[in-house]
């Protein structure tokens, strides 16, 4: 009797905590890489939103490999055991595929970051895109240099070394084919120029978002440029912060300094991540454009919850074509606590 019974409890269980683990959602989420430290910032951050709304993320990490992420995507299809697809593309050429995978299984996608090509977004079905606002963002560096060099007409002389009114500078670029590389390259350009800069362009390298690639790449350039350099834009913090860590290096910076201003070379990123804005309140770097990957994790947050709860989305949400553009802000020495 005592063994039936044993038997009959074990058995109730096992059919609750199935029909426990059938009705809670669960989603998946493809990171393209684990060493990008604002991608891990934002997925990180949204994984934690879903543990404290009772939602399973299951996270793959593709580790730059879009063939490993066509694997993983393919694989969680096809096994159907998750209700979204939350995608960080290795390659956004890759993304029509993927829809259309997708499509024939009926599967949801928000992709993040990594911009899907209009084209190839559906205006139709659950398909979504969240970034940030690259324009914005290069706005926003073009107006930190500004802080810096003042008028325009007559450039602030702790800034133009050489004083002949022309801001010398170098592009630190992200990755080659990525929407917010071209986008914030050329657009913080512009807006410099707009604002009646004349700029001396000395020269522009890829460095894929990473820190020890800017770095090994920094050598090159200030090999070839050295002092001429007056300004580096670049379009993530971490590539900022690894012509840094060669400067340091080869003590053209120093730590013992009381004001950017000291430093030989003036610096300004995206992202605003910790670590860039341990190198602003140490005088290593003036600014950063904050990429809100907060932000960013809670709209990707609300869309999921309405496909999941299969509830309306309205198309005024949208900046452009289900697509979300995040809005962010200057970051500096006096407000580096927003």
């Amino acid at each position: 009797m005592k063994k039936r019974t044993i038997f009959n409890f074990l058995a109730v269980s096992f059919l609750l905590l199935s029909s426990c683990a059938k009705n809670s959602k669960q989603v998946a989420m493809f990171i393209y890489a684990k060493d990008d430290t604002f991608i891990m910032s934002l997925s990180n951050h949204l994984n934690n939103i879903f543990k404290d709304n009772d939602i399973t993320a299951l996270k793959y990490y593709a580790e730059r490999s879009q063939s490993l992420q066509n694997e993983q995507i393919t694989n969680e299809i096809e096994q159907n055991q998750t209700d979204l697809l939350i995608i960080n593309s290795v390659d956004r050429l890759a993304d029509s595929a993927i829809i259309e995978k997708a499509k024939r299984y009926n599967k949801p996608i928000i992709f993040y970051n990594r911009e899907p090509l209009d084209r190839d977004l559906p205006l139709k079905g659950n398909y979504y895109y969240v970034g940030s606002d690259f324009k914005t963002e290069a706005l926003i560096q073009a107006n930190l240099v500004e802080e810096l060099f003042e008028n325009p007409n007559s450039l602030n002389t702790l800034y133009d070394k050489n004083k002949d009114g022309k801001i010398q500078f170098v592009m630190l670029k992200g990755e080659q084919g990525h929407q917010d590389t071209e986008n914030r390259s050329k657009y913080s350009v512009e807006a410099l120029k707009d604002k009646g800069y004349s700029l001396d362009f000395l020269t522009s390298a890829y460095c894929n978002w990473k820190r020890d690639l800017a770095k090994e790449t920094f050598a090159s350039i200030y090999k070839d440029f050295g002092d001429e350099i007056e300004l580096i834009i670049a379009n993530n913090d971490d590539m900022a912060l690894g012509a840094i860590d060669y400067l340091l290096e080869n003590k053209i910076f120093s730590t013992d300094v009381s004001d950017v201003s000291k430093q030989p070379i003036q610096i300004v990123g995206v992202d605003a991540t910790d670590v860039a804005k341990e190198a602003i309140r140490n005088h290593l770097m003036y600014g950063t454009a904050k990429n809100d990957f907060k932000k960013q994790a809670d709209v990707i947050f609300e869309l999921s919850s309405k496909i999941l709860n299969k509830e309306e989305i309205s198309d005024s949400i949208f900046s452009k074509n289900h697509k979300i553009y995040v809005a962010g802000k200057a970051i500096s020495i006096k407000n580096l606590d927003d």
